[in-house]
Order: structure tokens, then sequence, then C-alpha cells
């Protein structure tokens, strides 16, 4: 009987004391759902704030507590492998922007002789397009010997391009290390600055090592780009004929030979190229003309140097070989087989 009792009070001892915490439970439930609803509310509303103010404002890297301008500088110069005497590799960040706000400020502090005195970029800027402009003209050359002379420039002006050379700068991290008054950078202070990069390697490191440079980085674009595309003649067959006509042969002859498909909406001719007798290329298209013109160019590729599918760009040329070539190709006015050899090293 003692244990029963015994039982029976620890019981109602045990109840009692679940009875405040089940109590708890249920008031911290209650609570923590208002709490999760006001927070839901706090965000949304946050969230609508948010994309009425639009994107946030691109914001540099200097305005950053742990920003250090000169270690930036040495960690990029050791990125390229590149040692460069003096301020030379700040300089070549620094533009004439960034150098007249400088100025203004150290007027307003009354500063009229300052210690430190800016120089910009734009001396480096003119000696390294200068050098820019010279190698890739030349690696062009040295690379497809046969090419016409106005290929090669359309190839180097599609290059140099402001997009393209400003695109550059941004992959090597170079973009927030410029010293200007904007930001983000606009196109020309990228491209002025890649210029004034390889005159400040040039002037540390000699001419070989700011075409190395500008292989490396300028020339590999043209990585995956169709390089027949940027030298299309408006009238191939006219080029071609012209071509066999300074060689003393008969002009090519376009005979119809496949068609199919005429009377649908997508139909296909094929079209081969004869001259004196003997094939010479082979064209496809939607269109009789369309064809003549592919059989054509794939004619006039395979002259240049350049044959359709079959042309591996060399990225790797020795830059001395390259500064050495000091040859221009052959115009396309004055094109032949004959004189399109004479520019191929150990060619007779």
């Amino acid at each position: 009987m003692a244990t029963i009792r015994c039982c029976y009070a620890g019981s109602k001892l045990f109840n009692n004391a679940l009875k405040p915490c089940a109590l708890h439970k249920v008031f911290r439930t209650a609570y923590m759902s208002v709490q999760s609803d006001e927070r839901v509310e706090m965000l949304r509303e946050l969230l609508k704030r948010k994309k009425e103010a639009g994107p946030e404002k691109p914001t540099h890297r200097n305005t950053y507590l742990e920003w250090n301008y000169q270690a930036e500088l040495y960690a990029f110069s050791k990125r390229l492998g590149e040692n460069f005497v003096g301020n030379t590799l700040e300089r070549a960040f620094t533009q004439r922007s960034y150098v007249i706000h400088q100025e203004s400020l150290q007027k307003e502090l009354g500063l009229d002789d300052p210690e430190r005195s800016f120089e910009d970029n734009k001396t480096l800027a003119m000696k390294g397009e200068e050098l820019t402009r010279n190698f890739v003209s030349r690696y062009l050359r040295t690379a497809v010997p046969c090419l016409p002379e106005e290929g090669i420039q359309h190839i180097r002006d599609h290059l140099l391009k402001e997009d393209n050379v400003a695109n550059i700068i941004s992959k090597i991290g170079a973009d927030e290390l410029i010293l200007c008054t904007d930001f983000p950078t606009e196109v020309q202070t990228r491209v002025s600055t890649f210029f004034a990069l390889v005159g400040a390697i040039e002037e540390s490191s000699g001419q070989e090592r700011g075409a190395l440079f500008v292989r490396d980085f300028l020339v590999a674009s043209l990585s995956g780009q169709d390089i027949q595309s940027l030298i299309m003649p408006e009238n191939p067959l006219g080029v071609l004929t012209e071509i066999y006509s300074r060689e003393g042969k008969e002009a090519p002859e376009p005979r119809l030979i496949v068609q199919a498909g005429v009377n649908t909406l997508i139909p296909s001719y094929r079209v081969a190229l004869y001259s004196d007798k003997k094939y010479i290329g082979l064209g496809d298209g939607e269109s009789v003309k369309i064809a003549v013109d592919n059989a054509a160019l794939g004619v006039l590729w395979q002259l240049w140097g350049i044959p359709d599918g079959r042309f591996q760009f060399p990225y790797h040329l020795e830059t001395s070989r390259v500064l050495s070539n000091s040859r221009t190709n052959v115009p396309e006015s004055e094109w032949t087989r004959d004189r399109a050899k004479k520019n191929i090293p150990g060619a007779r």
C-alpha cells in the first residue's frame, strides 16, 4: 500500500511539473510564429525597395580597407612574369584625368611645390602602340606569307579594335589597377592602358619582351575565330580571274554539275571551276551565284595558304624571327603564285 501511495504521489508531482512546460511551449510557438511572419514581411519590403532602387553601382576595390595599391602592382607584375624598372608599371596605369585630379587637390591644399609629381602614361602608350601595330603586321606576314597585303591589314585592324584590346585588359585583372577618374573604366581608357603596358615592358625588358606580351595576349585572341571571314573579297571569281590572267592562264570557267530540290524551299547547287580544261575547285550553295562564289573562294584560300577546314594558325612563332621579318606581302592587285613564293623562307 505504501508503494502505491508513493507512485501516486510521484505521478502527481510529474504532471504538475509538465503543465508549466506545456504552457511555455505553446506560448513560445505562438510568439515565434508571429515573429517569423514579421521577419518575412520585412524581407519582402527590403526586396521590394532593392528592386525599386535598381542594381548597385560597382565600387572600386580601393574603397576596401585592406586595399594596398603597391602590393597589387607587385602581384600583377609577378603574374605577368615581368620585372619593371622603378615606377614604370605605376606610370603605365596612370591616366591623364587622374593627374589633373591630383594636381587640383594639391592646389586646394596649398601645395604649390608638391614633393610627389605625377606622370601620365601618354608617352608609354604611344611607344607601345607603335610596337604593337608593327609586331602584329609582321607576325601575320610571317604566319601567312602568301596572303595578300590587304588581308593582312584586315586581320590586323580586327585585332586592334578597341573592344578587343579593352577586353584583354579586363581579362588579365588590370582593370581595377588603372588610376583614373572614371569607374567602371571606359573602353578608350583600357585601350590606352594596354598600349602603355606594352611600352612599359619594352622600356623595362626590351623590344622582344614587349612583343612577347603582344603575341601571348593580343595575337592569341584570334583563337577560335574564322580568319577567312575577315578577308572575304567582294567578288571572288573576279579576283581569281585576274590572278589567272596575270599568270597567263585561261580564265576559270564555272560549270553546274549537280542541282537538287530546285522547286523546293531549300534548293542546292554544286558548281565546279575549270581552267585550261583542268578541274581547279568545287563549291556548293542555295543558288548558282553562291555556289560559284564558294568555288572561287575555295581556290583562293588554297592559293593564299589558308585552305578551308585545314588551316591551323601558328600562335607560337619566335618573336626574334617575327621582328626580323621586314618583308611586305604582295598586294592583291599584283598577286601571283611566283611572287608570293618569294615571301616564304627557303622557297625558290
